[in-house]
């Protein structure tokens, strides 16, 4: 996802801090993660789901673009395996 800059919400600021994630772990997955869901109907814009591996620990990164070309990061996690295939691309039902 290319940005021409990064805006993060208040939500994803506190994960981040929760979880111990860094600004360059998410500017990581918005650059080099894989696209595994999308959410064309999110508001206030469209917003994806993106996977990547760091040290093979896997985060998922929900964010979105603004009409300014700016990413804003919506949340971040490590995904839950009881809660993804084992991939962590797909959500169990």
């Amino acid at each position: 996802m290319d940005c021409n800059g990064y805006k993060y919400s208040k939500h994803a600021i506190l994960r981040m801090a929760e979880r111990n994630i860094f600004p360059s772990d998410v500017k990581f997955c918005l650059s080099k993660g894989e696209i595994i869901a999308e959410y064309p109907s999110a508001k206030p814009y469209p917003a994806l789901l993106l996977l990547v591996y760091l040290d093979n620990i896997p985060l998922h990164v929900c964010a979105s673009k603004d009409e300014f070309g700016s990413c804003v990061i919506i949340t971040d996690y490590i995904p839950n395996e009881l809660e993804w295939e084992a991939n962590f691309k797909i959500k169990k039902s």
